[in-house]
């Protein structure tokens, strides 16, 4: 397909984008490049990763999705190009691979063998050949080995105290508007919660005892509300909360970025 997708923490006011476009383009001009996100926060691979879940299986199957998080930039870090689900993803082995659907294996990982000519910003030069090598239609199994033992991440998981009835998840993601993304999943609230009542236990000592069908129909402004997200995730909102406070629900509930979120069950 020729597109390659970008996401990374190198944010716009430095010449970092720029410059993997540059390399990106003098692989091969015909390539078509789509930025996601280049505002994930130093550091955090969760933040990284799920920006990218949510997004890569909107694009075409073959498209590459080029990660350059926490990469170091460096010949020593090890790459790696995995095809999954029909589409690929190059980036540094550093964990951010393994937080991309960690539930669903992989079809291929392989190591990149390629050799960077740069000594300045050598990482980049070695992704950029990857990506639009693959881009371009090049098999996966060329880059290099198949690699058995990719660096994984240990994500925490929602858990669920029987004994206290309490179901605790925890913040992965704050969106522009302040609103909180959570790592409880539909499937596992629904079979948890099994249509017995709960509620949402909040700092502000506020309580949420209904998930709200959809954001279309979110209470009026100033509300407090959760949904399940687009990625079957559960979010807490505050409706209209970015026009009252700039950093909406995380700053008017005062939870941000690894909080904890219960639920208890009645």
């Amino acid at each position: 397909m020729n597109i390659i997708t970008l996401t990374s923490n190198y944010g716009y006011r430095d010449p970092y984008v720029g410059i993997l476009k540059g390399l990106l383009i003098s692989e091969n001009n015909s390539i078509r490049m789509v930025d996601i996100s280049h505002e994930a926060a130093p550091g955090n691979l969760i933040e990284a990763a799920y920006i990218l879940e949510s997004s890569y299986s909107f694009f075409p199957e073959k498209t590459v999705h080029l990660c350059a998080v926490e990469e170091l930039d460096s010949k020593s870090m090890r790459y790696l190009a995995m095809e999954k689900k029909g589409h690929f993803f190059v980036g540094p082995d550093n964990g951010i691979l393994d937080l991309i659907e960690p539930k669903i294996k992989p079809d291929k990982i392989h190591e990149i063998e390629i050799d960077s000519d740069s000594d300045t910003v050598p990482g980049m030069h070695i992704i950029a050949r990857a990506a639009t090598f693959l881009a371009s239609g090049g098999l996966i199994s060329v880059l290099g080995q198949s690699c058995t033992k990719p660096k994984d991440y240990h994500l925490w998981k929602p858990t669920f105290n029987k004994e206290l009835n309490l179901l605790t998840g925890h913040v992965i993601f704050i969106d522009r508007r302040g609103s909180l993304i959570t790592n409880i999943e539909r499937k596992f609230f629904e079979d948890i919660t099994h249509g017995k009542k709960f509620y949402i236990r909040l700092p502000t000592k506020e309580k949420l005892d209904r998930i709200t069908p959809s954001i279309g129909k979110k209470p009026n402004q100033s509300t407090t509300f959760a949904w399940f997200n687009h990625n079957d995730l559960l979010e807490i909102c505050v409706s209209g909360g970015s026009s009252l406070n700039k950093s909406g629900a995380s700053d008017m509930l005062g939870l941000n970025f690894r909080d904890t979120i219960d639920i208890v069950l009645s």
